[in-house]
C-alpha cells in the first residue's frame, strides 16, 4: 500500500512536470532562444579567430559575448516566472496544483526547476560548447578553470530567478511580475554598475566585497589581472578568494530560495 502511494505521487510529479515544460517551452520559444545563444556566442568571437588563443583572450571573449545571452536567459526566466507562477495563481491554476497528491516543497522545487534553471543550464552548456568548439586550447589546458569562470557568469541568473519568485509570489499578478521583473534586472544592473564605480573611484572594501559577491566573475578577474576593464581599479586577490567570492555567491541565492520554500509550504495560501 505504501509502495502504491509513492508510486502515485511520483507519477503524478513527473506528469505535473511534464505538463510544466510543455506549456514554458511551447514550440519555437526554444529553437528561436538556441538560434539567438549560438549566433551572439559565435558572432562575438569572430574578432578573436587568428590571434591568441589564451586565458585572458577567452576572459575578455566571456566577459562581452555574454552580455546578450545573459540577458535573454534573465528575460526568459523574468517571463518564465511571472506567468508560472504570479499568472497561474491569478488564473486560479495554482489552487488546483495543490490539490495534487504530491507535496508544495514538490511544487516548489519543479516550478523552480522548469521557470529557473533550465534557462539557467541552458546557458551554461552554450558557454561549454563554444568555449570547447571556439576555444580549444584554452578549454584543454584550463579545464575547470573555464568551467569555474562559466559558473560565476551564470550565477546572477540564479539570483535574479530567486529575487523574482519572491516578488511574484507576493504580487500574484503575471503582467505585473513581468514588468517589475524586467524593471529590477535594469535596476541590478544599474546598481552594479554603480558599485563598480565606487569600487574603483574609493577603493573601499566594502563596495569591492559586495561587488564580487553580486558578480563573482568579477572576483575571478582581479585574481587573473584582467585587462578588458581598464577603467576600473580591482584589488588582486588570489584564486581561493575568487572561488570563496563564487561559493558565497550561489550561498546567497539558496538561501533566498530556501526563505521563499519556506514561506510557500508554510505561509502561502493561492487565495
Amino acid at each position: 500500500m505504501d509502495f502504491q502511494v509513492k508510486y502515485s505521487r511520483f507519477r503524478s510529479l513527473l506528469e505535473f512536470l511534464s505538463i510544466d515544460l510543455s506549456m514554458a517551452y511551447r514550440f519555437p520559444l526554444a529553437e528561436i532562444y538556441a538560434a539567438l545563444y549560438t549566433f551572439f556566442l559565435v558572432v562575438s568571437a569572430i574578432p578573436q579567430f587568428g590571434g591568441v588563443s589564451s586565458l585572458i583572450v577567452f576572459f575578455a571573449y566571456l566577459y562581452f559575448a555574454t552580455i546578450l545571452p545573459k540577458f535573454i536567459t534573465n528575460i526568459l526566466i523574468a517571463k518564465n516566472v511571472a506567468y508560472g507562477f504570479a499568472g497561474e495563481i491569478e488564473r486560479g491554476l495554482m489552487q488546483t496544483y495543490l490539490t495534487y497528491p504530491i507535496k508544495r516543497l514538490d511544487i516548489f522545487v519543479v516550478k523552480v526547476f522548469t521557470c529557473i534553471l533550465v534557462p539557467y543550464f541552458y546557458f551554461i552548456f552554450s558557454l561549454l560548447l563554444a568555449s570547447y568548439l571556439l576555444y580549444f586550447e584554452v578549454f584543454e589546458i584550463y579545464g575547470s578553470q573555464v568551467l569555474l569562470l562559466i559558473i560565476s557568469v551564470a550565477g546572477p541568473c540564479i539570483l535574479f530567478g530567486a529575487i523574482i519568485t519572491a516578488a511574484s509570489l507576493f504580487i500574484r499578478r503575471g503582467g505585473a511580475s513581468l514588468g517589475l521583473g524586467i524593471a529590477a534586472y535594469f535596476t541590478i544592473a544599474i546598481l552594479e554598475m554603480a558599485m563598480l564605480y565606487f569600487a574603483g573611484a574609493t577603493r573601499r572594501y566594502e563596495y569591492i566585497l559586495a561587488l564580487f559577491v553580486l558578480e563573482p566573475y568579477l572576483a575571478f578577474a582581479s585574481h587573473y589581472g584582467s585587462t578588458f576593464m581598464p577603467f576600473v581599479h580591482l584589488p588582486s586577490i588570489t584564486f581561493e578568494e575568487a572561488a570563496s567570492y563564487l561559493i558565497a555567491h550561489y550561498f546567497l541565492s539558496f538561501i533566498v530560495f530556501a526563505v521563499i520554500a519556506f514561506y510557500f509550504i508554510r505561509r502561502f495560501e493561492p487565495t
